[in-house]
């Protein structure tokens, strides 16, 4: 451990040198393994003074607008979705919950949807994933119930069954997803 934390440090400082200065320094081993023990010191202070900052905006559309920014399926010839399937986006809660509503928040109502939920690992399949609720006509700041019965679930599906005439044709754009619990 101690040899790569040496080769690490030795290569930032032969790798600044070379950089940028034109004469070089010699130093003895104790004032080096200082000077890389200060740099991780360094390092280790500004990740905790950090940490408050950290993840600040998980769950948040980075402007902050929940209705100005979408997730879009891709766009379809037809809203009848027989044998082929449409699309969906899936919430991970970052832990089992329990959640007894969902929000969904949508620019483009009128569409159909089926919610399912599962956890670790994440389905590949949405056969694998747990059927849960679905809703018709899917407003544009819609709450459905979900009847998890105290069943907890890491990651809710939210799986598009008919889409909406578009611009281009037909499909969904969701703007912000809520779980309450």
């Amino acid at each position: 451990m101690r040899t790569a934390v040496l080769l690490v440090c030795f290569g930032v400082i032969a790798g600044s040198l070379a950089a940028g200065a034109a004469e070089t320094a010699t130093l003895e081993k104790a004032r080096f393994l200082d000077k890389c023990r200060g740099a991780w010191a360094g390092q280790m202070f500004g990740v905790c003074f950090g940490a408050p900052y950290e993840f600040r905006f998980n769950g948040v559309a980075i402007d902050e607008d929940r209705n100005g920014t979408s997730w879009t399926t891709e766009t379809y010839e037809a809203s009848e979705m027989t044998g082929k399937p449409c699309g969906g986006i899936y919430v991970d809660a970052g832990e089992p919950v329990a959640a007894k509503s969902m929000e969904i928040r949508t620019p483009s109502p009128g569409w159909s949807v089926e919610i399912y939920g599962a956890n670790d690992p994440v389905p590949e399949t949405r056969e694998e994933w747990s059927p849960i609720a679905e809703a018709d006509d899917v407003s544009d700041t819609e709450t459905i119930n979900l009847p998890t019965v105290g069943q907890k679930y890491q990651y809710y599906l939210v799986w598009v069954t008919s889409p909406v005439e578009t611009d281009t044709g037909f499909g969904v754009s969701i703007s912000d997803i809520r779980l309450y619990d």
